[in-house]
């Protein structure tokens, strides 16, 4: 146990995604330029981020009705996602948005 969580650790560490996270994409309108992603799972946190509609995320957890995606932005280059190695160096910006706003590629 000690062993799986110390890993899990290392890789969070170094900016590869959680075994847990899964592949997605924000859903939305194409006419709809950006989505605001918050800082907390609730509609009065504050808006850290934009999203666009059709971006790919990764999904790496929920509570009630909003998701916590990992992303890419200018500042992050969030390997794992659209074939991007997921090795070192490679860090995801993160926050959540609300259900309704994701497509999951399981």
């Amino acid at each position: 146990m000690l062993t799986m969580t110390t890993a899990a650790l290392a890789l969070m560490m170094q900016g590869a995604p959680a075994p847990a996270c899964t592949l997605g994409r924000i859903a939305g309108d194409p006419r709809e330029k950006r989505i605001w992603a918050s800082l907390a799972p609730s509609p009065g946190a504050r808006k850290i981020a934009k999203v666009k509609p059709g971006q790919r995320i990764l999904l790496c957890g929920r509570k009630r009705e909003w998701i916590l995606i990992r992303f890419a932005d200018r500042r992050h280059s969030c390997g794992g996602i659209g074939g991007r190695p997921a090795g070192a160096g490679s860090t995801c910006a993160e926050a959540w948005i609300e259900r309704r706003r994701i497509i999951s590629d399981r």
